[in-house]
């Protein structure tokens, strides 16, 4: 039975560095796709960072969390926590690729997509836990 739950975790956390290597990789890209329009261009990939670091804080909490188990405050904030710290190496990250620069509003936005799907995911867990939600 333990066995089973190591390798279910296991498998979580490969998901976790695949979508850590999918954001490596797009930061490594010196000039991404753009839209036509100017304003759009920067809505879109200013969403993109928010929605990049959502599913990132998603997946880590999916990989900590416990089965079957409460929710966790411990859980969250080490989601949040990792997705922050991967957050500002990404734009380290991005100072060494040329065409890009590292930028602490993006950092910010990163926190925010990954604040945004905790809360949806605790909200999720909050209702379950009330039993209004099966």
């Amino acid at each position: 039975m333990w066995m089973t739950e190591l390798r279910n975790r296991l498998g979580r956390w490969l998901l976790v560095l695949i979508w850590m290597g999918i954001i490596f990789w797009l930061s490594g890209q010196p000039d991404l796709p753009h839209h036509p329009e100017g304003w759009a261009d920067i809505i879109l990939k200013k969403a993109g960072h928010m929605a990049e670091y959502a599913i990132l804080a998603g997946l880590v909490w999916w990989a900590c969390r416990k089965r079957g188990g409460r929710l966790s405050d411990r859980v969250l904030v080490y989601a949040l926590g990792l997705s922050g710290a991967y957050a500002i190496s990404d734009e380290v990250h991005q100072l060494f690729v040329p065409g890009r620069s590292g930028q602490a509003l993006d950092v910010g936005l990163d926190i925010l997509g990954a604040i945004v799907a905790l809360l949806v995911i605790s909200g999720f867990a909050g209702w379950r836990a009330a039993g209004q939600l099966r």
